[in-house]
């Protein structure tokens, strides 16, 4: 074990620049497994003589250090945690402010789920450590820090019976210690006989335990807390009432009123009931605090804070609501709403100097805390109970800023003018609404104010801020607004892709991307497309060029995801009528991944959809133009070989799968057959990331084995040495099966006969050494697709009595039963559906009543096939975990695979349900037909369960 000047040494080594770092950090890791390497790294921090930089490293390992060991069987041993849980708090006391944070970060770490029966005496000793420290400010603000990292994570768990219990005990035994500190600490910072520099200690405490408040109330109303809440809420509205006397105290004093303003918000949405007495003196004070700050930048997050509070409260009918008063009303919207709605110099600024940064704030959903957007969300909730009155107030209001624009200096006209369309955006209602006032209201303005302002032939740069809020306006109401509406306006949208400006050229792709793939119900039902191809055509299709151009220049915003992700959406909605621009455009996506993203990968939703893009391409011209398309794209991909580029190379992977896919006869069969050597090749295949790609591409080889087919068979051997090692690998053993499945499904039996029972026999022996739910479903699903593939239900029961007598009795109880009903995506669960009934014909099943019978109520499980339509909606949070898609927490950069969507050889829009193993099955009534046919040989043996 090494001891505290060696540890100090690595540490000051692991975060020096040079190459000793690496291998500092490796020495430190393999430290880790020391007995008592906590405890002596808790020494070497609390050491006030060791260089204070060393101390705050060793503050940081620890609290990694913990990430990684604590927890049942991690590492550290039972009698070595006592001590730490002993000290960790005591320390966190004493501490440097600097080191603090660490430490409480690690406190968090170590209060699990368990932590009530793992650590019994946390809470008394926080509650004993806050009685103890009586007028000792900065001591309790402290231990209420640590309480805060103890509760905080009631505010991010789900809900569950568990949790909801746990912290319900945790209110009631921190409840008095809390509420004791609360009235004091409120009693003394209200008292004004303090000076500024010692009220900020007490703005701290009480914005600690206001933040532990909401921590405990999170999960439920505990019942102390019911019971004391006058306490909590007069000092709420007391704190809210306080005034910063400058510089010194604001920030501190408006953090505090900010969790004030937060946990009401809680009230208000949650525990109506309890606030019901106080919400009008609640939302006077959050209004009275709203009209003092003002409109100063400083203030911004409290301003969201009280706004939100404001939305909240005013979406409850409460008997006797302050938002029922006409006149509040007007007052809310006149000194809250259209104030928040007006742009700033530090928006217009953003506007012109960094217009990724207001792109995401203003459409990209990262506006939640901004002003403008919380004042958009008050709009919307005071129009649910008065919907009539607050459109009639904003109207009246739009009306004023549009006279205000014509008397005033360009300037301010033009902000007027901008606030105007937020107004109304925040006005607009469904189109089906009661009383048409909403749509009519956004139709009127529509026509007399954003479509002449969008249809002006020139765009002065000092208008470039409104125009860019006019096409925001088309984007949002599109569902809104009448369909000729929306038709008129298009040709006028799709020039400003020409527009230097990147906001308005992004927001022009934006608006078409969004119009292309609007739905409505129609008359059967079912939802489709709003506008049809041919009619969006002459629109969007001049776009798509300019669009190419602004990711190959890199004009405005390089690597632009929010245009790449437009062209998709564009080409794919225009489908045949796109044909004629294909091969150009494809050109010029060639052009984008060589000479853009190749060199430097900048933005990954840029490249995923350039690669999607090149999919739709690639669909529309082969297999009538194979031969460009090779000569086009083959390039392209081999400059992304060449360099490397790893981020690249699972896309490149699929697209070659689909290419290799929708050619016929591959003209350039010689470098396929090199590039099938070289994918097996196993560097590519020790970056996970590349795995799944590869996997897609070999499984196109497997489904052309009749031309590729010498090669194949010679590279068997190494193609099962490569599911060997993914089904060993902590991440790809998915990928493994995947692997397995593209080879019972395509490749003629006499090609892996030899290395199928290995392969069986190798996962078998993985799924007995540990429990891997995912992995026993892959696993049965492959069994399934081998049993539906050959002709014989014999098959497997011969090979598993060849590995070990008894063997498929065993998989059928222990795994196939048990997992086939945990298969949710339809593309996966008919494979086992049709799986299982052919493995009931089989004598050993069928001639056993004890299994047939359980079988068939798994069979009859599986064939109640979900809503298709729910299921795809699953797919999109369900299918990257399915797929071992998903992101993992890596020590190091790794390559996330990321699968393209459009990269399956289907013809029309892809479902993004990714590879379909049946595709001959596609309607229940056909799937019922083959289990029909399927289970007609043994209805005796399945009527005679009966």
């Amino acid at each position: 074990m090494a001891d505290m000047q060696d540890l100090a040494r690595l540490l000051s080594s692991a975060h020096a620049p040079g190459p000793q770092m690496s291998h500092a950090a490796e020495q430190l890791f393999q430290c880790e497994s020391h007995v008592g390497f906590g405890i002596v790294l808790l020494q070497l921090v609390q050491t006030e003589s060791m260089d204070l930089g060393i101390r705050q490293a060793g503050s940081i390992y620890f609290k990694n250090y913990l990430k990684r060991r604590w927890g049942p069987d991690r590492g550290i041993p039972d009698n070595e945690k006592e001590v730490i849980k002993e000290s960790l708090l005591p320390l966190t006391l004493r501490v440097p402010r600097l080191l603090r944070a660490q430490f409480l970060g690690a406190l968090q770490e170590m209060a699990g789920p368990e932590f009530l029966s793992d650590w019994p005496q946390l809470l008394s000793e926080l509650s004993r450590l806050l009685a103890s420290a009586q007028d000792d400010v900065l001591l309790q603000a402290v231990a209420m820090d640590a309480a805060h990292a103890v509760f905080s994570r009631y505010r991010v768990s789900g809900k569950g019976g568990d949790l909801v219990r746990e912290a319900r005990s945790c209110a009631e035994a921190f409840g008095p210690a809390h509420l004791q500190v609360w009235k004091a600490a409120c009693e003394r910072a209200l008292s004004g006989t303090f000076p500024v520099e010692q009220l900020v200690g007490h703005w701290e405490l009480l914005s600690s335990a206001v933040s532990i408040f909401y921590d405990l109330h999170a999960q439920v109303l505990p019942n102390f807390f019911c019971d004391q809440r006058e306490a909590y809420l007069e000092g709420f509205i007391a704190l809210l009432g306080c005034r910063g006397s400058g510089s010194l105290d604001s920030g501190s004093l408006a953090s505090l009123q900010g969790e004030v303003c937060s946990a009401l918000t809680l009230y208000a949405s949650r525990y109506e009931e309890q606030l019901g007495a106080h919400v009008g003196r609640c939302t006077k004070a959050v209004w009275d605090l709203l009209t003092a700050i003002g409109q100063r930048e400083e203030f911004d997050s409290l301003a969201g804070a009280g706004i939100a509070f404001l939305t909240a409260a005013s979406r409850t009918e409460w008997e006797s609501s302050p938002f029922q008063d006409p006149t509040a009303l007007q007052a809310i919207c006149e000194h809250i709403v259209l104030p928040n709605m007006k742009s700033r110099p530090s928006d217009v600024e953003l506007f012109l100097e960094s217009p990724q940064e207001y792109i995401v704030r203003d459409v990209e959903g990262g506006d939640e805390e901004t002003r403008r957007r919380s004042a958009m969300d008050l709009v919307r909730a005071l129009r649910r109970f008065s919907n009539a009155k607050v459109c009639e107030v904003l109207s009246t209001y739009a009306g004023q800023l549009l006279e205000q624009a014509k008397s005033a200096n360009e300037e301010q006209a033009l902000l007027c003018l901008d606030a105007c369309v937020h107004v109304v955006i925040a006005m607009a209602g469904p189109a089906n609404t009661a009383d048409g006032l909403n749509a009519s209201i956004v139709e009127q303005f529509f026509t007399s104010q954003v479509a002449p302002e969008l249809q002006a032939e020139q765009l002065p740069k000092q208008r470039e801020l409104l125009r860019a809020s006019c096409l925001k306006f088309v984007t949002v109401l599109r569902t809104v607004l009448p369909a000729p509406c929306v038709l008129g306006i298009l040709p006028s949208v799709s020039k400003h892709i020409l527009a230097e400006n990147p906001v308005i050229h992004t927001y022009a792709a934006l608006c078409a991307n969004l119009v292309s793939s609007m739905q409505e119900p129609g008359q059967d039902g079912q939802r489709r497309n709003r506008f049809d191809a041919q009619t969006l055509r002459p629109c969007l299709a001049p776009m798509v060029m300019p669009m190419l151009h602004i990711l190959a220049d890199g004009r405005g915003i390089p690597q632009n995801e929010w245009v790449a992700r437009a062209l998709v959406a564009i080409i794919s909605s225009l489908e045949a009528a796109a044909v004629e621009i294909a091969a150009p455009a494809l050109q010029a996506l060639a052009r984008v991944i060589a000479d853009v993203l190749a060199p430097r990968p900048a933005n990954a939703e840029c490249c995923h959809a350039v690669f999607e893009c090149c999919s739709v391409l690639l669909k529309l011209l082969v297999p009538a133009g194979a031969p460009e398309v090779e000569g086009i794209f083959l390039p392209a991909l081999g400059r992304v070989w060449e360099r490397g580029v790893e981020e690249l190379l699972p896309y490149c992977f699929q697209v070659l799968g689909l290419v290799l896919d929708l050619t016929p006869s591959p003209s350039q069969c010689t470098i396929y057959v090199e590039l099938l050597r070289r994918v097996l090749a196993e560097d590519l295949w020790r970056l996970p990331g590349n795995v799944p790609g590869i996997i897609r591409l070999l499984r196109a080889y497997f489904a052309k084995h009749a031309v590729f087919g010498t090669v194949l068979r010679d590279g068997m051997q190494t193609i099962f040495e490569r599911f060997q090692y993914a089904l060993g690998h902590q991440k790809l053993g998915g990928s493994a099966f995947a692997l397995l499945n593209a080879i019972l499904r395509y490749l003629p039996p006499d090609f892996y006969h030899q290395y199928f029972h290995i392969a069986i026999t190798l996962s078998l022996g993985h799924l007995q050494g540990k429990k891997y739910p995912e992995l026993e479903k892959e696993f049965v699903i492959s069994m399934s697709l081998f049993v539906w593939m050959q002709q014989d239900p014999q098959a497997l029961p011969r090979m598993l009595e060849q590995i070990q007598p008894g063997l498929l009795l065993q998989i059928v109880k222990n795994i196939w039963l048990p997992s086939a009903p945990k298969v949710l995506l339809l593309q996966r669960r008919k494979v086992c559906v049709v799986g299982l009934a052919r493995l009931m014909t089989c004598t050993e099943i069928h001639s056993n009543p004890q299994v047939l019978g359980p079988c068939c109520e798994c069979l009859a499980g599986l064939l109640k096939w979900r809503n298709a339509g729910l299921m795809c909606w699953l797919s999109s949070v369900l299918l990257p975990k399915l797929l071992g898609d998903e992101p993992t927490k890596v020590s190091q950069y790794e390559t996330t695979f990321v699968r393209l969507y459009h990269c399956e050889p289907a013809p029309g829009p892809s479902t993004g349900l990714g590879w379909d193993m049946l595709p001959e099955i596609q309607e229940r009534a056909t799937g019922l037909q083959v289990v029909r046919e399927a289970l007609e040989p043994i209805r005796p043996a399945i009527q005679a369960l009966e």
